[in-house]
């Protein structure tokens, strides 16, 4: 979603109808779309990730001739534009973005993060093809996958959570997963707790668990009933967002996770897409057409 000149701001960053779902004691509110500054010749963008102090993250773009696009990584604070550029003259994916402005992403195979005002590769680990970064905290350890293809899943690529230490040390692929099938992480909270979906089989695309890992040891969450396939979209403060489906890709249904790990469906989403320290959420609910921050408490699961 973008008009010309502008990238639409978080809340407005997701396509279609968007409700909001508050902790129990958060007071109601009302959010309304604004609009951010892009580069003269990037006529288009979107944000694609919230600071959660005011700043934002995601991308310009220009359609050139041909109809390619050409897209350049963006971090707004202030309502001010940062310009990261390409990498390796690549369009880059930017997928979260801490309070310090560590933008990360992936862009020609690599995982990246920007640093000093542009976008550098982070190490892929050793025994691998490729890697993409998903999430970094404000302590700047960033998480991601490790790509591979082994004989038995050619030529699809199989998934290895890694996480890139914010001390600068060698990637850490995380270990006291599941070891059958493969895993991806989501997303990184605060205190290095990871995100990560696993999926049964070597050659699934779709994953049936979520779990939560730190320090070498993972937490399984429960899944709501009905629950065929899982998809986990955002962690932060021990909460979980994201969405559940009772056949593979269809009729989702959004979902959260307390700090207990209970699970519970907000009323009328089809998906949440993110939680914020105060447990507050946004999601997307087909056809209503309406915005609201703090409309609604999340009901037990059914």
């Amino acid at each position: 979603m973008s008009t010309k000149h502008t990238a639409v701001a978080a809340v407005a960053a997701l396509a279609g109808a968007l409700i909001a779902v508050a902790a129990p004691a958060a007071s109601a509110a009302t959010c309304a779309p604004s609009y951010l500054a892009l580069p003269a010749d990037l006529p288009d963008g979107a944000v694609t990730a919230a600071d959660s102090g005011g700043g934002y993250a995601g991308y310009g773009w220009a359609v050139k001739s041909g109809w390619s696009i050409t897209m350049r990584a963006m971090r707004w604070v202030d309502g001010q534009a940062t310009d990261l550029g390409r990498f390796g003259g690549v369009n880059p994916a930017v997928t979260d973005v801490n309070r310090q402005g560590t933008v990360v992403g992936s862009a020609a195979g690599r995982a990246i993060r920007s640093r000093g005002g542009a976008l550098e590769a982070l190490p892929t680990p050793a025994g691998f093809s490729g890697a993409a970064a998903e999430g970094v905290n404000d302590n700047g350890d960033i998480v991601g996958n490790a790509s591979s293809t082994p004989p038995d899943t050619a030529p699809h690529s199989i998934s290895t959570p890694v996480l890139w230490p914010a001390n600068g040390s060698a990637p850490v692929l995380l270990t006291g997963l599941p070891t059958t099938g493969h895993a991806r992480a989501k997303a990184i909270d605060q205190d290095g707790t990871v995100l990560v979906e696993h999926l049964p089989t070597r050659d699934s695309g779709s994953a049936t668990a979520l779990y939560l890992w730190k320090a070498g040891t993972a937490r399984k969450l429960a899944n709501p009933s009905g629950t065929v396939t899982v998809r986990g979209r955002d962690l932060s403060n021990g909460r979980v967002a994201g969405e559940t489906y009772p056949a593979s890709g269809y009729d989702g249904k959004g979902a959260l996770w307390n700090q207990d790990g209970v699970p519970s469906r907000p009323a009328g989403s089809a998906y949440v897409h993110s939680v914020n320290r105060a447990g507050q959420s946004v999601g997307w609910s087909e056809g209503t057409g309406t915005w609201a921050c703090g409309g609604s408490t999340p009901r037990p699961p059914r």
